[in-house]
């Protein structure tokens, strides 16, 4: 065996899990309820308090209470993973709540309508396993499940319809899209206007407009949004992948001419989307890659490239573990909405893990890596056949 093959091995093996003892699980959950509680003590509720008087206000003093409070519309997501670790649900429904008020003071009606179709709240009084008896009677004293409804009467969630959204979705994709200009370097530099949230926004507009359903400009919008937002912010961005999901939208974008509900809005995002295509030269990236070049700048040397190879797979085996076991908590919360989302991206690691090994069995000439591939390839086939019917079954399907 190779010592290039001996270092690799460890390193994966470094990435694995160790088993937890009992005394080690029951300090881990105590840490976990202790987060839970701080979240939920420090941040959530004593933010609730403070908007709550503002959640009925005008515009324009909802937005200056806002700006006052120094909050965002992130405040307390901290809240939201702390209460699923520690499997409190109705820490992680508060901090739900609160992001949904402070984005709806902030005039962002998609968030807070989005946030509140999540089923989130009719758990926070069912029986758990263990739940924290403080944490639940605040919960309820402070009326978290009321302020939740006062805030969907208020953005008048229930009247907005997959027309509304899907107008929504393309004046969201034309102010991140407009402010992505690629760089000299081929990178999208974040800020404000195309953070990571606003294109979150984007993305959840075009979900609640039913994605291509409705509007083959706002189903464009919605795809740029994704294959955009996807290049700036993936762990490991593929402009390839990116490339691939602006010529999907650029197509959807050329349907039924003339004929869409959104039809003024057509040539604005066909030109955002082909701005997008000709600035991280799409173009190009696609013969590169049917193509053999026959000359190259000399790269790195196999050692390290396989060394960048495993730490990819480190990440995306931790990343696909983490997904999955989502998915499996969402699942048995009956959440399929979630469930199946975390499901998709586990699906989408797993054959990015089978890409990269058998990458590293190119770049290493070790045959061993391929068996490891098809292990990954072999779960992938499993899973794929339990989630996709259980999905589809209940109504949220996956490919």
């Amino acid at each position: 065996m190779s010592l290039l093959r001996h270092v690799l091995i460890a390193l994966l093996l470094i990435a694995g899990a160790a088993t937890v003892s009992p005394a080690l699980a029951d300090k881990q959950s105590a840490a976990k309820l202790k987060a839970a509680r701080a979240d939920f003590d420090k941040i959530s509720i004593p933010t609730l308090m403070k908007m709550a008087p503002l959640i009925e206000k005008p515009a324009a003093e909802r937005l200056a209470a806002y700006k006052s409070l120094k909050l965002s519309d992130t405040t307390c997501l901290d809240g939201t993973g702390s209460g699923f670790r520690a499997d409190q649900v109705a820490a992680e429904a508060a901090a739900r709540v609160c992001m949904e008020v402070a984005a709806w003071l902030a005039g962002n009606d998609v968030l807070a309508c989005r946030y509140g179709s999540w089923d989130t709240l009719t758990q926070a009084t069912g029986d758990r396993e263990k739940p924290d008896a403080r944490i639940q009677k605040t919960y309820e004293k402070r009326g978290v499940g009321a302020l939740h409804d006062r805030v969907l009467t208020a953005a008048g969630c229930a009247g907005k319809d997959m027309t509304y959204w899907a107008g929504r979705t393309v004046e969201l994709f034309a102010s991140t899209a407009g402010a992505s200009k690629v760089g000299p370097d081929g990178k999208i530099v974040a800020t404000a206007a195309n953070g990571e949230w606003p294109f979150r926004s984007c993305s959840y507009a075009g979900t609640l407009a039913g994605e291509t359903d409705l509007s083959n400009v706002a189903g464009a919008a919605f795809q740029g949004c994704k294959a955009i937002s996807s290049f700036m912010y993936s762990v490991v961005p593929e402009r390839q992948s990116t490339c691939n999901g602006l010529t999907g939208a650029l197509e959807v974008v050329s349907r039924n001419p003339g004929r869409d509900i959104l039809e003024s809005e057509r040539a604005n995002v066909k030109a955002l989307l082909e701005a997008t295509y000709t600035g991280l030269n799409c173009a190009a990236a696609g013969s590169a890659a049917g193509a053999t070049v026959a000359m190259a700048v000399p790269g790195p040397s196999v050692e390290q490239q396989a060394s960048d190879l495993v730490q990819q797979i480190t990440g995306e085996i931790g990343m696909k573990e983490s997904n999955l076991d989502f998915a499996e908590t969402w699942e048995d919360r009956g959440d399929y909405e979630r469930a199946c989302s975390y499901y998709s991206q586990g699906l989408r690691g797993l054959a990015r893990i089978y890409s990269l090994y058998l990458e590293l069995t190119h770049v290493t000439g070790d045959a061993a890596y391929t068996a490891k591939a098809k292990t990954f390839e072999a779960e992938e086939l499993e899973i794929r056949a339990y989630a996709r019917p259980e999905c589809k079954a209940n109504g949220h399907p996956i490919f």
